[in-house]
């Protein structure tokens, strides 16, 4: 079986898709302040602290699934819910 290298030898410099790669794996809590402004998508409820209300069901409608921030603004709680949550840019 041949030996695949998916990175050609002139492909050695991947900086230039950090920026966008660190957009989808970066997660900010509740309370956090934004690194940028743009628009930030809600991931989950964050339980860490609420054990609890795992059992509630909270399902925010799409237009609370996403907000607008501003650097350095706080991330804000479930508008459902008003439960921690955690968001990605």
């Amino acid at each position: 079986m041949e030996n695949k290298n998916y990175l050609k030898e002139t492909d050695t410099d991947i900086s230039f898709r950090a920026p966008l790669l660190c957009q989808y794996l970066t997660e900010y809590h509740t309370g956090e302040l934004a690194s940028y402004s743009g628009s930030f998508k809600f991931l989950r409820h964050d339980f860490r602290f609420l054990k609890r209300l795992r059992k509630a069901s909270c399902s925010p409608k799409s237009n609370e699934r996403k907000v607008p921030l501003s650097k350095g603004d706080p991330f804000p709680p479930c508008r459902h819910c008003n439960t921690n949550v955690i968001w990605n840019g």
